[in-house]
C-alpha cells in the first residue's frame, strides 16, 4: 500500500547523530554523576529500551529532561559535525516530489533539526513537531495526523528507537524501523516494526508503493 504522509525523527534517522553522542557520553556521565558505559555495553545497550536503559545505569527519571535540554544545547554549539545520514536527501526529495507530505517529530531542538536539514529540506517539511519529552511522541503523532487531516493507516513513523516504533503503534501509524540508528533491527522488529530499513534508498518504494 501507499502512504500519504511519512513522518521523521531526527536522531539516527534522518541525521547520523550517533557517534556523536558517544563522543559526549561520557561528559554527559560526569555531569549528572552517571557511571561511564565500557564499549563492551554498547551491544546489550542497543537491546533495551529507554525504561531499560535508566535501570541499567540507574538514572534517576526525574534527571531526564534535564539532561535531554543539556545535551540539545551542547549539540546546538557543534552542530556543523552533524549530517544527514547519506542517502537521506534523495530519498525525501523523492518522496515530496511523489506526491508524499513529509514531517518531522523529535525530541531534539527545532533549531538543531532546521540547521542539519537546511532550508530546502527544512521546506519540503509541513510540520514540525520538536522538543519532544521522552514519551510524549505519540501526542505529537497525533497532532501531526490532525493537523494533516490523514488517517493513522496513511501514515507512517520512521525512528531508530524502540520508543519510535511504540509511539507509532499507539496511534495505528505503520512504524518504519531504521537500522543505522540506535536500537538494533532486532530489538525494533521484536517490538513490533511494520517494516525495517536498512538503507534510506528502500524507503521510497514501500512508502509510494511501487
Amino acid at each position: 500500500m501507499a502512504y500519504k504522509l511519512a513522518v521523521f525523527d531526527f536522531d539516527g534517522t534522518l541525521a547520523n547523530t550517533l557517534p556523536w553522542f558517544i563522543s559526549v557520553a561520557n561528559e554527559v556521565s560526569d555531569r549528572y554523576g552517571i557511571r561511564h558505559v565500557d564499549e563492551s555495553e554498547y551491544d546489550a545497550l542497543r537491546e533495551m529500551n529507554p525504561i531499560e536503559i535508566m535501570k541499567y545505569l540507574n538514572i534517576n527519571p526525574l534527571r531526564v529532561p534535564a539532561m535531554a535540554t543539556y545535551v540539545r544545547k551542547r549539540m546546538a554549539h557543534e552542530i556543523e559535525e552533524i549530517a544527514l545520514v547519506p542517502g537521506m536527501a534523495d530519498a525525501l526529495r523523492t518522496l515530496f516530489a511523489a506526491g508524499v507530505e513529509l514531517a518531522v517529530v523529535s525530541s531534539n531542538a527545532r533549531a538543531n533539526v532546521r540547521k542539519v536539514l537546511g532550508p530546502e529540506l527544512s521546506g519540503l517539511m509541513v510540520a514540525f513537531e520538536t522538543g519532544v519529552a521522552l514519551f510524549g511522541k505519540p501526542q505529537k503523532l497525533r497532532h501531526v495526523l490532525n493537523l494533516r487531516a490523514t488517517a493513522p493507516e496513511d501514515a507512517m513513523y520512521f525512528g531508530d528507537e524502540i520508543r519510535d516504533v511504540e509511539a507509532a503503534l499507539a496511534v495505528g501509524m505503520a512504524s518504519g524501523a531504521v537500522t543505522w540508528g540506535y536500537n538494533s533491527g532486532a530489538s525494533l522488529a521484536a517490538h513490533g516494526a511494520t517494516v525495517v530499513f536498512r538503507a534510506p534508498e528502500e524507503i521510497v518504494g514501500v512508502v509510494t508503493g511501487e
